[in-house]
């Protein structure tokens, strides 16, 4: 059988709670401090929420544009490159930051759910969505180098390859 962890029961950390807390004074001063930085966090999420949306936005128009010209066009100028597939690579820019943008409004949500109660389950709450987007943009930073390095290999072999 098995047995389920149950969650400690957590006090409260509002040192505008009129309830009685075991924190002393240095502590709650430390928790106003931490709910203020939870706050700044907060705004800045938004901000990046924000310009996360325009470049959806943008990088969707783009992919779309260049989707109505391959027909038309065909090639991208002087090279070989066929305009639909720099439509993929558009809609591929897109879709991941719409993952970005949804990992932002998470944080940005769970912020504001900080600042709004006093429970311990709001700030918990708020380093999960913390920690899940550092985790994404870790990922997406490990990806995006090992794909850098690949393609400088492979465009390095066929100029070598090439020259032969």
């Amino acid at each position: 059988m098995e047995t389920q962890l149950q969650e400690p029961v957590l006090p409260r950390i509002s040192p505008t709670s009129t309830k009685e807390t075991p924190f002393n004074a240095e502590e709650q001063k430390m928790i106003r401090q931490a709910r203020a930085y939870i706050g700044s966090v907060g705004k800045w999420s938004r901000f990046f929420f924000v310009l996360t949306v325009i470049m959806v936005v943008l990088t969707s128009l783009l992919g779309i544009t260049f989707l109505v010209l391959s027909p038309i066009y065909g090639v991208l100028q002087n090279t070989e490159v066929p305009l639909w597939y720099i439509s993929v690579l558009y809609f591929a820019s897109t879709a991941i930051q719409v993952v970005l943008a949804i990992f932002l409004y998470r944080l940005m949500h769970a912020a504001e759910l900080v600042q709004s109660s006093d429970d311990n389950q709001a700030v918990v709450s708020f380093l999960l969505c913390n920690k899940k987007l550092w985790t994404f943009l870790g990922i997406l930073t490990i990806f995006m180098l090992s794909t850098m390095v690949l393609l400088w290999v492979v465009v390095w072999l066929v100029g070598f390859i090439g020259s032969l």
